[in-house]
């Protein structure tokens, strides 16, 4: 994966058929972790997760990325019976992640998909009219926290049927000859308005700017209001995150964001100097003949742009929701913390797998 759009490299499962009388197997396909899947007449519905975002071939569907890489997101498709995928959708979180799925069918053959989420907002689907944006109205978090976490809350949906996405005006021969409606991005099988922002996924200074690129992010606010760094939007002024454990982080004492003094790196705060090796940093000497004391230790950084490379393919299937059922969980998201003398620990959740 481009590490400039964020996620861990995905887990895969096997999704194969075989021959109901010879046992032999006809067809087989790497596919992002499957949690379950149920057999219908067209071929196979299936559900499961990714951490950030799933890559199916050539399509992608949106994940968390930025400072919520790595977290889960969940994902619906199908696949007909000759091994072929007709589409595929994402279930996302808002800065936070979305699990523990399943997937079930009633005597009549309706398809009910299960997952939980840990903050208020979640989007299911590309937009209207495949999919929609779900608000339970909590107020866990302000908007500009992250990562966005509260109780785990379980919700349950019916599938329905398929639409196109209503920024997409047609798809073309298999989806290859995609033309994306004006003033509208299609960005990983997800609709987006002229300015919007990838902040619901982690990552506020990425935007939809039809003029740029309708298929791919553009970067927005970097060298104002953001600094770009190894894949992640800081905001002007904040520390540079140390990591600490597996998921904690301490704040640095003497590096920040200073979009104006340098966008792609950590600028050094007055008072202190970086030591020879380009990565610790020390206190100034003082004009009284004052020895220097060491600071925050960090590492060096890098210049990590945006490339997004080009997203062949269209999600030419959408499910419609028509139910929800939302139940909320017993006991909190497990999270770890970290605590150091130089910083106060950023805590980020332990993914559920």
């Amino acid at each position: 994966r481009d590490p400039a759009r964020g996620g861990a490299p995905p887990a895969t499962s096997c999704l194969a058929k075989f021959h109901r009388t010879s046992g032999k197997p006809v067809w087989g396909s790497a596919v992002p972790r499957v949690h379950s899947f149920v057999p219908h007449d067209a071929g196979v519905t299936l559900v499961g997760s990714a951490f950030g975002p799933a890559d199916f071939d050539a399509v992608t569907a949106a994940g968390p990325v930025g400072w919520v890489e790595g977290y889960d997101m969940v994902w619906l498709a199908e696949v007909t019976t000759e091994g072929r995928g007709t589409y595929v959708q994402t279930v996302a979180s808002d800065r936070s992640y979305a699990a523990g799925c399943a997937l079930a069918a009633d005597a009549a053959g309706d398809l009910f998909a299960a997952f939980y989420t840990t903050s208020s907002v979640t989007r299911l689907g590309p937009g209207p009219p495949g999919g929609w944006e779900m608000d339970l109205g909590l107020d866990i978090c302000g908007p500009d926290e992250v990562p966005c976490e509260g109780d785990t809350r379980l919700t349950v949906v019916r599938l329905g049927a398929e639409a196109t996405p209503s920024c997409v005006e047609t798809c073309g021969d298999a989806g290859q000859d995609t033309i994306v409606a004006p003033d509208t991005c299609y960005i990983d099988g997800v609709c987006y308005d002229a300015g919007g922002t990838g902040a619901f996924l982690g990552a506020p200074c990425w935007a939809c700017d039809p003029a740029a690129s309708q298929r791919e992010w553009t970067e927005a606010g970097v060298g104002t209001d953001f600094c770009f760094l190894e894949g992640v939007c800081h905001p002007a002024g904040g520390p540079r995150p140390i990591p600490v454990g597996r998921w904690g982080s301490v704040d640095s004492e003497c590096e920040v964001c200073s979009p104006g003094d340098d966008a792609r790196g950590w600028t050094v705060t007055d008072g202190f100097v970086l030591a020879d090796d380009g990565a610790n940093c020390t206190a100034a000497a003082t004009d009284l003949g004052g020895g220097t004391g060491e600071a925050e230790q960090s590492a060096g950084s890098e210049d990590a742009g945006i490339n997004v490379g080009s997203i062949v393919g269209i999600v030419v299937g959408v499910f419609v929701v028509a139910a929800v059922l939302v139940i909320v969980a017993v006991g909190r998201a497990k999270k770890e913390k970290n605590a150091e003398s130089s910083g106060a620990v950023k805590d980020q959740t332990e993914q559920i797998m």
